[in-house]
C-alpha cells in the first residue's frame, strides 16, 4: 500500500500524462501538482525514484534550458492504480462490515444466553 505522498505524486503524474504513453514534466510543476511544495528536494526525489523502482513508470531525468525535466512513461501498474485503490477500499469496508455483524451477533447471543440461564 502506498503512502499519502506516493499517492499524491502518482496522481499528479497520471494527470500530467493524461493517458499518453510518454510525457515530459518539469520537476517543479510536478511538485506543485502533487501539492508537495513544502517537501524537501531529497524526499521528493526519493519518492519519485522509489515509485519508479516499484515499477509504476519508467523515469529519465534530463534538462531543458537549464530546467530539470522528467521524462515519464507510465506502465500498466500505474494505469490500474485507481482500480487498485478502489479494491483496497472495498476490501476494507467488507472487513469493517463483517466486524460489525460479528460483534452484533455476539451481543445478541450473549443476551439470549443470559436470559436462558
Amino acid at each position: 500500500m502506498l503512502s499519502k505522498r506516493d499517492c499524491a505524486v502518482l496522481k499528479a503524474i497520471l494527470s500530467c500524462c493524461n493517458g499518453s504513453e510518454t510525457c515530459l514534466i518539469e520537476e517543479e510543476k510536478l511538485r506543485q501538482d502533487a501539492k508537495l511544495s513544502r517537501l524537501k528536494d531529497e524526499k521528493f526525489t526519493k519518492t519519485i525514484d522509489s515509485l519508479s523502482a516499484e515499477g509504476y513508470y519508467d523515469l529519465i531525468r534530463c534538462e531543458r534550458g537549464g530546467t530539470p525535466m522528467l521524462c515519464i512513461s507510465p506502465r500498466a501498474k500505474a494505469r490500474y492504480f485507481k482500480d487498485e485503490q478502489y479494491r483496497q477500499l472495498r476490501s476494507m469496508l467488507i472487513k469493517v462490515l463483517f466486524t460489525l455483524v460479528g460483534s452484533l451477533l455476539a451481543f445478541v447471543i450473549s443476551k439470549v444466553l443470559y436470559n436462558i440461564f
